[in-house]
């Protein structure tokens, strides 16, 4: 079969192989931990415990193959569409965040599909999976590791810049229709916030905060009473040459 499966793509992608954009990776049988007879902590049926599991280790041999080909690493599908500037606005995203401390990014907001990460994260990424692979789903997890690694909120762009395509899940061949509200096929103008402290002289009603108007997910900040002469402030950690501002209301 592994064969047949390299012959395949060889005669097919031959050319993305020879220009080093390609490659293709077969985790071995021994690699794997024990498969049946899991815990069935979400009173799952046996077989998709199995699945979700075995998945978390191929995750995991796939990200420590990974970790030293380059400075990032995003994680993607088989059956996702890339917005046209996907490349550019990722890379404008990242350029924006230096020196400050991140450790998933998100471009989309569907499972694992559009996590960006570090490459040298890889490694314990890998082992977390492994450690954990029988306890929940890999999207789950990431969440988790994410979170033990101090990042204690999401920091995710909008429009998102990977749409699920596919209509059917690995799993039993089941539908999967998912698909990202936020996704856009021109996407270079994707807001990269830079790191910054927000500040208000305005009252603050409940707990939306300022740092809720500036944040990457659905939040928003809400003022009682605004006045003549109130003022809402962004403080950035560093010089930032601003190209745009977009407020949405």
């Amino acid at each position: 079969w592994c064969e047949n499966i390299v012959q395949g793509i060889s005669r097919k992608f031959s050319h993305h192989i020879i220009a080093g954009r390609l490659m293709v990776i077969h985790a071995p049988e021994e690699f794997y931990p024990v498969l049946d007879g899991l815990k069935r902590n979400y009173n799952d049926p046996d077989d998709r415990v199995k699945f979700r599991s075995k998945q978390n280790v191929d995750y995991a041999f796939l990200l420590n193959f990974c970790a030293n080909l380059s400075d990032y690493y995003v994680m993607l599908e088989d059956d996702v569409r890339c917005s046209k500037n996907f490349l550019t606005a990722i890379k404008k995203v990242i350029t924006s965040r230096e020196g400050s401390y991140w450790v998933t990014l998100e471009f989309s907001k569907l499972g694992y599909i559009g996590k960006l990460y570090h490459s040298h994260d890889l490694p314990r990424l890998a082992h977390f999976l492994l450690m954990f692979y029988q306890e929940m789903p890999c999207d789950w997890l990431l969440i988790h590791f994410k979170a033990l690694l101090t990042q204690k909120e999401v920091i995710r762009f909008k429009p998102s810049l990977f749409q699920h395509m596919g209509y059917y899940s690995s799993y039993k061949g089941a539908e999967n229709k998912l698909k990202d509200d936020d996704f856009e096929e021109d996407s270079f103008d994707i807001p990269d916030n830079p790191s910054a402290t927000l500040n208000t002289n305005m009252n603050v009603f409940e707990n939306y905060e300022a740092s809720k108007a500036y944040s990457s997910i659905d939040e928003y900040f809400w003022g009682k009473a605004p006045s003549s002469g109130d003022f809402y402030q962004i403080v950035f950690e560093k010089p930032i040459k601003i190209s745009k501002i977009k407020v949405t209301t």
